[in-house]
């Protein structure tokens, strides 16, 4: 994502000291790795531009990983919740909160996502959200109730 000059995914790779790194070691030829760059980098300009025009002002991503998504949500007025492995979550968050200018529209949480009162913990919130899960948008109703969270 930095390669392709995406806002931010370099301030970000320099933050966690992983612009030296070989992200793709594990592909070989240039063509697959063109072709994965390609696909990363039109699945994170589409979900972002779905969840920009969805109406929703809360965004849940489930895997959030490293991507600048949060900074260019926020940015947009948009309230970012991000859940991942708590690993992922111990490195992004103090970055993400180190490059933002709006660290109250940011949340993460660890959770596992085989766990459901894990999920249900970090959604607490009652509210509309704009939930992105590896590349696929939905539309969410969460509402704590006894029963937790439910579409």
């Amino acid at each position: 994502m930095a390669q392709a000059e995406i806002p931010d995914a370099e301030r970000i790779v320099r933050s966690l000291k992983i612009e030296n790194k070989e992200p793709l070691q594990d592909l070989s030829g240039s063509t697959v790795i063109l072709g994965n760059a390609l696909v990363v980098e039109a699945k994170y300009r589409t979900m972002c531009s779905l969840i920009e025009n969805s109406g929703y002002r809360t965004c849940v991503d489930l895997p959030c990983g490293y991507t600048p998504k949060a900074l260019h949500l926020t940015a947009k007025g948009i309230q970012f919740i991000g859940l991942d492995l708590p690993i992922v979550v111990q490195e992004m968050e103090p970055v993400m909160h180190s490059l933002t200018a709006y660290p109250e529209r940011m949340a993460f949480h660890p959770v596992d996502a085989t766990n459901y009162d894990s999920l249900d913990a970090a959604l607490e919130k009652n509210g509309r959200a704009s939930v992105y899960h590896n590349g696929r948008h939905d539309d969410v109703l969460y509402r704590k109730r006894a029963g937790g969270c439910c579409k």
